[in-house]
């Protein structure tokens, strides 16, 4: 049996040095060695939707890591992902819980399937919350985020009720693809009928790179795959699928030693931080945490925005700031350096000290009616003041980190414009700050 992978497969039709009158365009012939790598469906090569020879093995190596049934690889990010699990899991009417701090392509999954959506918010005890909802309503499965943006995975005690329950259970576990190199125990997969995964988020992948990962027989494989193909593009991009493989690499190699690596240097940067700064790090000592997201809080109130902006003009770029820090996506990839230098910038920088800190809050509007009918329904646009009391029909999304504030079907509060004025928040689909209503 041929075992050659995605990787290999590319470097053999690379060094036949091919004339091209096939896609792509460029043939082979623009300045990067990458491109060598960006073919189509050829003699040598594979296809992502019906995969039988490199990509197959590649996601067959992948289902050994993960300890999957099946791993199907996205190209489309763990958005596709999402929308293809959710589709073949639910029929039109069916009811699902989610986390209201999921990502923007589950609300989407809801919307395409026109299913009914009940929440765990944020502030609450989601094991109580989710004994409640199903002691009154035909709940067919749950969507889970975890880890979230800021790297909090959800409770061994929670884990264990959802165990006793006939829910089906998927995963978005875009930020946590790289949790087996610290821990098995810290996966979804653990629990999970389906777990999706972003790649490119946390390991040393390409951006768009990601992967279903199927555990169990109660959702068929081969149906998850054909809704995969529904949302996955035809023309799939080898360069990505390649860095998939180099991932692997990496990963079989070296990953628990480079991951051992990246944890001592947290915890060195932790300590550093606190002998020579007044700032700290929030996350790094409990266990129920993702280790590698690193939150930075200072001991007053600062204004975390100005510090971003001041890092950046210093050449460090974080992965967002708010209320809580600076929040930092660090991966194998990162050295002692990186740490070293963060720690040499923050003593140098100076900081804006702001006392009426805004903080985060967590906003339960009233549902009136469903996502479904009222996204893309809009009958006139008004400005956020004057939306007070009508029924909103496009989300409002603060990024990052990427949580809806309020979504269509619910009514707009005045404390929701409120917050959205005085924050001066990055939100993602409002412009000129006014917005669609029903």
């Amino acid at each position: 049996m041929n075992d050659t992978r995605i990787a290999k497969g590319l470097e053999n039709i690379r060094d036949e040095h091919l004339i091209y009158f096939c896609m792509p365009g460029h043939k082979s012939r623009l300045q990067s060695d990458l491109l060598k790598y960006d073919i189509t469906e050829i003699e040598g090569s594979d296809n992502l939707a019906c995969s039988e020879g490199i990509i197959k093995n590649t996601e067959n190596k992948l289902s050994d890591i993960y300890k999957s049934k099946k791993s199907y690889i996205s190209v489309n990010g763990s958005s596709l992902g999402v929308l293809a699990s959710i589709s073949s899991t639910f029929e039109t009417g069916d009811e699902v819980v989610i986390f209201r701090n999921s990502h923007i392509s589950v609300y989407n999954a809801i919307y395409i399937n026109n299913l009914k959506v009940h929440y765990i918010y944020q502030d609450e005890d989601p094991e109580k919350k989710l004994r409640k909802i199903l002691s009154n309503n035909k709940v067919k499965g749950i969507v889970l985020t975890t880890p979230n943006y800021y790297g909090e995975i959800l409770s061994k005690q929670f884990i264990d009720y959802l165990k006793t329950t006939d829910l089906i259970v998927i995963s978005d576990e875009a930020h946590g693809s790289h949790l087996y190199l610290i821990d098995d125990k810290l996966s979804a997969s653990n629990y999970s009928d389906v777990v999706i995964h972003s790649f490119h988020k946390t390991l040393p992948s390409m951006t768009q790179t990601a992967c279903v990962h199927v555990f169990t027989d109660r959702i068929p494989s081969d149906k998850i795959k054909k809704y995969i193909n529904i949302f996955q593009t035809t023309s799939p991009s080898y360069v990505l699928m390649r860095s998939i493989d180099i991932m692997i690499d990496i990963c079989t190699s070296d990953g628990k030693k480079m991951m051992d690596e990246l944890l001592a240097n947290i915890e060195f940067f932790s300590e550093e931080l606190e002998k020579k700064t007044d700032f700290r790090v929030l996350n790094n000592k409990y266990s129920t945490t993702d280790k590698t997201r690193i939150i930075v809080a200072h001991n007053k109130s600062i204004d975390y925005s100005h510090l971003e902006r001041k890092l950046r003009e210093n050449g460090i770029q974080i992965e967002f700031s708010s209320d809580r820090g600076l929040v930092l996506i660090s991966s194998i990839m990162n050295t002692r350096e990186d740490f070293l230098h963060l720690i040499y910038v923050l003593r140098k920088v100076d900081l804006k000290f702001k006392d009426d800190q805004i903080q985060h809050k967590v906003f339960k509007p009233e549902i009136k009616y469903s996502i479904n009918k009222t996204y893309l329904k809009e009958k006139e646009k008004l400005s956020l003041e004057n939306s007070i009391g009508r029924v909103v029909c496009e989300y409002i999304v603060e990024y990052p980190p990427g949580v809806p504030i309020i979504v269509p079907g619910e009514i707009m509060s005045k404390e929701i414009v409120e917050y959205i004025i005085r924050k001066k928040m990055n939100i993602l689909l409002l412009k000129d700050n006014t917005i669609n209503v029903y």
